[in-house]
């Protein structure tokens, strides 16, 4: 299996160019990595909000960049709901024939964010944090929901893959809050700290480093 992680820096505040970002995303799904993943506000963030609608319609654009049996989680957005007064930092989950997002189930600024703009931060549930691909149980926490362990608290502890996107983890990866089991794998993205972006891999409850090959627009893990 090959994975890919998408080097983009990334925060609360700054620009975002998003049809510059679906081109480095199509350029990394024609890798043929397997799965691919960006950082938290890769999509949108304080500078860069994005209407539900559109969301919706960008994520099924880059769907169709997505191949048989390929897996993308390209980050997060800060999402607006202007119909219904609601923001929510939404990462979408995305396979060649399938949409599904999840959202973030803490706050770090979305609520002040959301305050200031006389709207109500939504946070997420469980819901479709915990998914398959490929026959292999999968997870998904956005930065501080992994900081908090909120998957793990509720008795997730047994995934094959975990794959966590952040924008400024200064904890990174803490053994004591991981979803995967014994051999199972973290992909780790985090956009303001992107030294610190890599994949892990669970041996005899040790973490380790996989070896990553530097591409222009990525990192790239092979795991056989």
């Amino acid at each position: 299996m090959k994975i890919a992680l998408i080097k983009q820096e990334t925060g609360y505040v700054g620009n975002i160019d998003r049809d510059a970002y679906a081109s480095k995303v199509k350029d990394v799904l024609e890798s043929k990595a397997d799965v691919v993943v960006g950082s938290e506000f890769a999509l949108g963030n304080k500078n860069n909000l994005i209407s539900v609608n559109d969301f919706a319609q960008y994520c099924n654009n880059l769907s169709k960049y997505v191949k048989n049996k390929q897996l993308l989680v390209p980050g997060t957005a800060l999402v607006v709901d202007r119909q219904h007064k609601t923001l929510a930092n939404i990462a979408p989950v995305i396979f060649k024939d399938r949409v599904f997002n999840v959202m973030k189930m803490t706050s770090v600024l979305e609520e002040t964010i959301a305050q200031k703009l006389d709207l109500e931060y939504v946070k997420g549930g469980l819901g479709d944090s915990v998914f398959y691909y490929s026959g292999k149980k999968a997870t998904l926490e956005i930065c501080r929901d992994h900081a908090h362990a909120k998957l793990r608290a509720s008795g997730v502890r047994d995934s094959d893959l975990g794959v966590v996107v952040a924008c400024d983890l200064p904890g990174g990866i803490s053994p004591s809050k991981i979803t995967v089991k014994e051999g199972g794998l973290i992909v780790f993205n985090d956009g303001a700290r992107q030294n610190n972006s890599c994949i892990y891999w669970l041996d005899n409850d040790k973490l380790q480093i996989l070896p990553q090959i530097s591409k222009q627009n990525y990192d790239l893990v092979e795991v056989y």
